[in-house]
């Protein structure tokens, strides 16, 4: 059976961590980036060990590569379309590619030049497949206590409104998790809810299986699951926000 004819979706991709291998090795070697192996093989064979992490925050910290790879808008769009043209291929019909803009401005691009980047290596990937379909969220990022890129985040929720229906569907909040509770996060979305922006939160979808997962098992939340629950999540149901992976009801798909 060929798994290609079957038409996939996929709601929740990170651009960073969806590379191809040979498209990362191939970079890598263009801009003389050092690698921990010699051979292709051998790379293929890293990235499996490294994906065997301890927790979600040793994870995000294998992410630096394609990172350092995604610093120059050429770069970008190279991914970009190199990551939706391998979906294409695969048979997806439809997908969200999720990245966040503050995270590639190491080398002076601005957020809003990452931004066009991809959406300009989207526009290639679509050229080549007439009946793909894809959409782009712009990720808030988590990256410690939320001073210390509140400026960054606020700029990628304006940033979300401008791109709105030109390819962006939606923001994110992304990055390591359970540094801070989500509420402290809070200004990012009371500026979402005054745009009217469509938005995803993983975290509190993931709290929501957790908790389906202790009531099927006769078991309680433990207290230090509630207070999690009271400090990080529920906030935003109080707040009317639903928590719908794929509820965008804006943009262009």
């Amino acid at each position: 059976m060929d798994v290609t004819r079957i038409p996939k979706i996929e709601l929740h991709l990170h651009l960073d961590g969806a590379v191809p291998p040979e498209t990362m090795w191939r970079m890598a070697q263009e801009k003389h980036v050092s690698l921990p192996v010699d051979t292709l093989d051998e790379f293929y064979a890293w990235l499996v060990k490294t994906a065997d992490c301890r927790d979600v925050n040793t994870y995000l910290a294998r992410f630096e590569l394609p990172l350092q790879l995604m610093q120059d808008a050429p770069g970008i769009t190279r991914i970009t379309c190199d990551v939706l043209t391998t979906l294409a291929r695969q048979g997806h019909i439809y997908d969200e590619l999720r990245f966040a803009p503050q995270l590639h401005t190491r080398a002076g691009l601005r957020q809003q030049d990452a931004i066009e980047a991809v959406l300009a290596g989207r526009e290639q990937a679509l050229r080549a497949f007439p009946d793909y379909r894809c959409g782009i969220l712009l990720c808030c990022m988590c990256i410690g206590p939320e001073t210390a890129n509140m400026a960054e985040n606020l700029e990628t929720v304006r940033l979300t409104q401008e791109y709105l229906g030109s390819g962006v569907v939606g923001m994110d909040l992304a990055g390591a998790e359970g540094i801070v509770p989500l509420r402290n996060f809070h200004p990012i979305f009371d500026l979402a809810r005054e745009l009217g922006l469509p938005f995803t939160l993983k975290e509190l979808r993931n709290y929501e299986l957790l908790k389906w997962g202790r009531q099927h098992q006769d078991r309680e939340l433990t207290d230090d699951e509630m207070a999690a629950d009271d400090e990080t999540t529920y906030w935003l149901l109080d707040r009317g926000w639903s928590n719908d992976e794929a509820a965008f009801c804006g943009g262009e798909h």
